[in-house]
């Protein structure tokens, strides 16, 4: 499939523009967010706020899709008009009500004990636990050796998964533990396009686990469900699989900035 930049799709872009109910559904961090070395607070580029805010005055549905948890998702963004969605699509925010998937509820006991014996193993010097009650992320990007960090952490969390259950999968420097059901970005987006009663969908990602996300549009579309396009972001580390699965591409955060941009002024003037 060939790698087409955005622009490419500028037709396309303005077709969707046009359409009645379109839905707006972006991944955080590297699309909307510039990665950041943890300690550090990521935070929602200026413009990308705007946008957002200027797209949920006018669009049924605009959503943030993470694997943060739903709440630290609202926290670090502040918008009172978007949907926030957390854990990969298992929970997302309702108002102040914190809605979770039901076949993802049994797991959360099962999930602190799984960290309670990852927590008997050393610690990576620059690893950080992230607990978000049915997922954890285990990061590794400020460690001396992420290449060695990242196969050390796998170790360890196969050593205490046996009683346990969960699957993993990779990120960004980070390994996502979560229970093994079928839910994550790409089911979320397609119950909010039938929530929204959508007929068209836009959603921009980075990273692996938003590949499920790219996947549900192109098959939505190719079932005559929804008119869409996938965009992927290219990031800090090549993902094939992004690339494979976007209908077109965007440079980085700055250029997901200016395909907002360009979209936002393609809306109908409203009366």
């Amino acid at each position: 499939m060939p790698e087409l930049h955005w622009m490419a799709a500028r037709d396309t872009l303005t077709a969707l523009a046009n359409l009645p109910r379109l839905g707006l559904f972006a991944d955080f961090d590297g699309t909307l967010s510039p990665f950041t070395h943890y300690p550090a607070i990521p935070d929602i580029t200026p413009r990308n706020r705007e946008l957002l805010i200027a797209f949920a005055e006018r669009l049924p549905i605009v959503s943030v899709i993470s694997g943060r948890g739903a709440p630290e998702l609202r926290d670090f963004i502040k918008l009172p008009d978007v949907r926030y969605v957390g854990n990969h699509g298992l929970e997302y925010l309702r108002g102040d009500e914190l809605v979770v998937v039901d076949a993802a509820k049994a797991w959360e006991t099962k999930l602190t004990g799984f960290l309670h014996d990852l927590e008997q193993l050393p610690h990576i010097e620059g690893s950080r636990y992230q607990h978000k009650r049915i997922t954890m992320s285990i990061m590794y990007r400020a460690t001396k050796d992420p290449k060695a960090a990242r196969q050390q952490i796998l170790k360890m969390i196969e050593q205490v998964n046996g009683p346990y259950g969960f699957v993993f999968s990779e990120g960004h420097a980070i390994w996502e533990v979560k229970p093994p059901i079928a839910f994550n970005k790409g089911t979320a987006i397609a119950a909010m396009i039938d929530e929204f009663q959508l007929n068209g969908a836009i959603f921009l990602g980075d990273d692996i686990t938003d590949v499920a996300g790219l996947d549900t549009l192109r098959q939505l579309r190719e079932r005559g469900k929804v008119s869409s396009l996938a965009v992927g972001v290219y990031s800090e580390r090549d993902v094939p699989e992004i690339r494979a699965a976007a209908d077109v591409m965007a440079r980085d955060v700055t250029d997901v900035e200016a395909l907002l941009g360009w979209l936002l002024d393609c809306l109908p003037v409203q009366n």
